[in-house]
């Protein structure tokens, strides 16, 4: 299976067009390559989609990708081997870097260590694919038409903040909306679940939003 962007977007299509009316139209959600796969498909689709909103995209020129398929070694080489091994130092400042993982609690660490080869390669597969062309989400920004919104954590250091320099310039919708969330790094639903649930219920209900600093370096307030 191919897990390039474009493709993961034509299944999504499938999926819509054998379980939706043709009439019908979505609210997209997608953080990081799941992102990236959204907005291809608002591309690809813009009479399907009604909104859109990106948390810390994969896809821009400008970003600095931390995670790697020499991440990936060293992730599985830092699981632990069995559901009782605690965590080591190396262990909590890789996942401090990189993820959240390793903060799973033991209970839930067997499966885990069971599936962490299978689990590997998977990824593994998603990100050669999606590296294959990796600036696609950069070049169909223009195609995009539904009203968007853009989330971005300040302190991501798996895709830089700087990519919304680029977002903000080739997203030509009008209607777009540009949000960092201060203190906050890469996993911006998991550091910040009850800012990111308000600003999506609001965004899904068209009502107001206000929020201070929506890009790095400027201070007034925005309205969504």
């Amino acid at each position: 299976m191919d897990f390039a962007a474009d493709r993961q977007a034509r299944r999504l299509h499938e999926f819509f067009e054998s379980e939706l009316y043709p009439n019908n139209k979505v609210h997209l959600v997608g953080t990081c390559m799941g992102a990236t796969v959204a907005g291809v498909y608002a591309a690809m689709h813009p009479t399907r989609v009604k909104s859109l909103t990106l948390m810390c995209s994969w896809g821009i020129s400008t970003q600095s990708m931390g995670v790697t398929l020499s991440d990936i070694d060293s992730l599985s080489k830092l699981m632990p081997q069995s559901p009782t091994e605690t965590l080591t130092s190396e262990v909590v400042d890789w996942h401090d870097r990189v993820t959240n993982l390793m903060s799973t609690s033991r209970v839930f660490r067997a499966p885990i260590v069971s599936k962490r080869e299978r689990a590997r390669d998977v990824v593994q597969k998603v990100l050669l694919d999606m590296q294959a062309h990796p600036t696609i989400l950069e070049d169909e920004l223009h195609k995009i038409r539904a009203r968007t919104m853009v989330i971005w954590g300040d302190h991501d250091e798996v895709l830089d903040v700087s990519c919304l320099d680029i977002l903000d310039d080739k997203l030509n919708n009008v209607r777009k909306n540009v949000l960092v969330l201060e203190k906050c790094g890469h996993l911006v639903f998991n550091e910040k679940p009850s800012e990111c649930i308000d600003l999506l219920n609001k965004f899904l209900a068209d009502k107001e939003v206000r929020y201070k600093f929506p890009l790095p370096e400027q201070e007034t307030e925005m309205t969504i």
